[in-house]
């Protein structure tokens, strides 16, 4: 079919939606009688819409337009043994939402959805599988019931949505969320949705496809971002499936609009939420007819967003699935990086927008053009079995490799991103190309020490910490010397980055915890751990609390606005490492008790372990593909966030330390720390689920 016939059909459906849907056949054909050669064309158009909803969720629906509740229930009602309704708390298309109780749960959400015998086989399939799951980022399905007119679905019940907080910032006078508070829902949505969609997670290798993601489905549950109401959920067979039910147009992706769905759809919804939260509007506006005729062939407004993110948009917003991201965690990846530019400028604002010292050279470091950078630290590597690829030099160590950090770092002289690392150890701190297996440069044996970080978002920063008590900050663009932070009485034996590099968090054998504030280099919080000697911390996500492990075994949370702690749990021994997971809710442990411990936040209670026959003495964690845990001579590669243990890796050396990242989205490079010969690098597939020993 010709552009121009195309555009006619447009303009057809426009004339359809001013003339009202009702006695749809004859419309058609009188619109049509000038051209009936697009007749059949606009009848399937209008067939594929009628499964959707022509409106949006706005406010300014007229009333009619909304869908009708077959049953009216009220609050008491107990429409089936043990469940009481309390509170309607939304309804549409799809039924009612009530929020409820039952007898062994006190608070709950309860879907109501009437039953169509066409699909409720296939939403019982669909919602047996969801209520399998446990994924940190997707509602929790209880259970379902049904009757003769309807399921019951009863869910986690959330206190909001992230649609609710967009009204509260127009509310207040914005227009839309503040990047840095979204992108860590974007990336917590990312997760749930790849999770979803991801074919050996489904049933008979069929992953889900959620089909209605927006922001009103995107659920808030104490902080952590939910997606909920699967109510379009289906199972995605191989890479397409016939696509039915109602959804807001404004989210629609192009291929719904033909009956179809790709593993890629919910990406194209991802977006289009995105843009309405980070800018106040949608790519595509107007009368439903100008929706769908955007999202089948026009061009997204992207104008209100920076340059650098518009392009990543772009491309997920592609009208063919097989141009968009390879998934939506690619996706939010990639917006992530090239809108660091923006993120720092924010940051800079905030901290009062000066540019001296630290804080200039951070920035003026971030605002090289990413096309400016000719190096992007390409490794030539087709990863399907863990790799050994060279061990870096121990002659500079003569001992532990008491610390190791490696990531992915921007330089600006020449601009160039290559795989760098920090060690540390009785000798003092040393970096390192990771690729090359290059001993970059040392530093002083007076700053040797346990511990060494690089500062995250590709930063060319890092922070050691000395057995002569103080803490370093590094420029490693310039290998220099940028910094000593004072105060702390004995070793110093972690010192951590927050997620945004605003903030430095350290610990020692003093006892004392102290947060610095990484511009200005002043102490901004000191606890005390009551004499016991603090070996290891970790940064919540937030940046809003850290986490301790004590010599003694001890696991705390230490509020930093509220200035409390919170006593966990402990391990028989000393806690060797400690790790916050991104969802704001699990620290997971390592000892020398052999245990590999899962802390439930909220909760304060221990969820799972993973048990060694040795103690653990490194632990990381690559979110949404592996945890690390390494002690003796083996390390054990467990998926995350399942824990299924999928192959060991053996070391010819005691293992002191663990660290890793992913590489260019197409394999983790892994860095093993020893007692003796130096750091063995390795190459590993992503989240491979075959068990295998190297």
């Amino acid at each position: 079919m010709s552009p121009k016939d195309l555009e006619e059909i447009d303009h057809l459906i426009y004339a359809l939606e001013s003339k009202g849907l009702d006695n749809i056949t004859t419309i058609i054909k009188e619109i049509c009688k000038d051209k009936p050669h697009l007749e059949d064309a606009v009848r399937k158009r209008l067939v594929a819409l009628n499964k959707m909803t022509w409106l949006s969720d706005d406010a300014s629906s007229p009333e009619e337009n909304k869908p009708e509740v077959l049953f009216q229930f009220v609050s008491g009602d107990e429409p089936i043994p043990g469940v009481i309704l309390e509170k309607l708390i939304g309804h549409g298309g799809f039924g009612q939402v009530w929020k409820g109780k039952s007898e062994t749960i006190p608070a709950l959400a309860i879907k109501i959805l009437p039953k169509d015998k066409s699909s409720t086989e296939i939403e019982k399939t669909t919602l047996a599988w969801l209520q399998t799951m446990d994924h940190p980022h997707l509602l929790k399905i209880f259970e379902f019931k049904e009757t003769q007119n309807f399921l019951f679905v009863l869910m986690e019940l959330a206190d909001g949505t992230l649609f609710d907080a967009f009204n509260a910032a127009k509310k207040s006078g914005t227009t839309h969320l503040p990047f840095s508070k979204l992108l860590p829902f974007m990336h917590q949505t990312a997760a749930a949705i790849d999770f979803l969609n991801d074919p050996q997670h489904g049933i008979g290798n069929q992953g889900i496809q959620h089909r209605d993601i927006k922001p009103q489905n995107l659920l808030l549950v104490n902080g952590v971002l939910k997606v909920g109401d699967f109510g379009l959920a289906r199972l995605l067979s191989h890479t397409m499936t016939s696509h039915t039910g109602t959804l807001t147009l404004a989210y629609a992706a192009p291929e719904f609009f033909e009956g179809k769905t790709y593993r890629q759809s919910d990406q194209y919804s991802l977006a289009c939420t995105f843009c309405q939260l980070a800018t106040g509007k949608l790519p595509f506006d107007g009368s439903a007819a100008e929706i769908v005729a955007g999202h089948l062939r026009g061009t997204p407004n992207l104008q209100l967003l920076p340059k650098d993110q518009k392009a990543v948009v772009e491309k997920a917003l592609s009208k063919k699935p097989q141009n968009r991201w390879n998934d939506c965690q690619e996706f939010v990846n990639n917006l992530e990086k090239s809108s660091l530019k923006n993120l720092l400028l924010t940051r800079r604002q905030i901290l009062g927008g000066s540019a001296a010292g630290l804080g200039l050279a951070y920035l003026s470091y971030h605002l090289i053009s990413r096309s400016e950078v000719r190096d992007q630290d390409p490794w030539q590597l087709k990863i399907s079995n863990p790799s050994f690829i060279h061990k870096l030099s121990p002659q500079h160590h003569f001992g532990p490799v008491r610390e190791i950090s490696i990531g992915s770092m921007l330089f600006k002289n020449p601009p160039s991103r290559k795989t760098m690392g920090i060690s540390n150890g009785a000798f003092g701190p040393a970096v390192w190309n990771i690729q090359s297996g290059a001993l970059i440069t040392t530093f002083g044996k007076e700053h040797g020490g346990a511990c060494a970080t690089l500062a995250p978002l590709e930063g060319t920063f890092a922070a050691t910490g000395s057995d002569t008590n103080n803490i370093a900050l590094w420029n490693l663009n310039t290998n220099t010397l940028v910094k000593e932070l004072e105060g702390h009485k004995s070793s110093v034996n972690s010192v951590q980055f927050s997620r945004d590099s605003s903030k430095i968090a350290s610990c020692a054998c003093d006892g004392l915890i102290k947060i610095w504030d990484f511009k200005s280099g002043d102490c901004t919080h000191t606890f005390n751990a009551e004499s016991r000697i603090t070996y290891t911390l970790a940064f919540g996500p937030t940046g809003a609390w850290i986490a301790t492990g004590n010599w003694d075994g001890k696991v705390q949370i230490w509020n930093l606005e509220k200035k409390t702690k919170t006593d966990l749990g402990s391990h028989p021994g000393k806690v060797w490492r400690i790790i916050a997971a991104e969802n704001s809710k699990t620290l997971i442990t390592s000892g020398t008790d052999g245990f590999v411990k899962i802390w439930d936040i909220s909760s304060g209670k221990e969820t799972y372990s993973l048990e060694h026959s040795h103690e653990i003495t490194g632990l990381y964690l690559v979110e949404r593909n592996y945890l690390f845990a390494g002690g003796e001579h083996k390390v054990y590669v467990y998926t995350w966030p399942d824990l299924k243990m999928q192959y060991t890796i053996d070391i010819t050396n005691d293992i002191e330390t663990l660290s890793a990242c992913i590489k260019d989205e197409k394999f983790i490079c892994l860095s093993v720390g020893t007692k003796k010969e130096g750091t063995f690098i390795f190459a590993l597939p992503m989240a491979d689920t075959k068990t295998k020993t190297v």
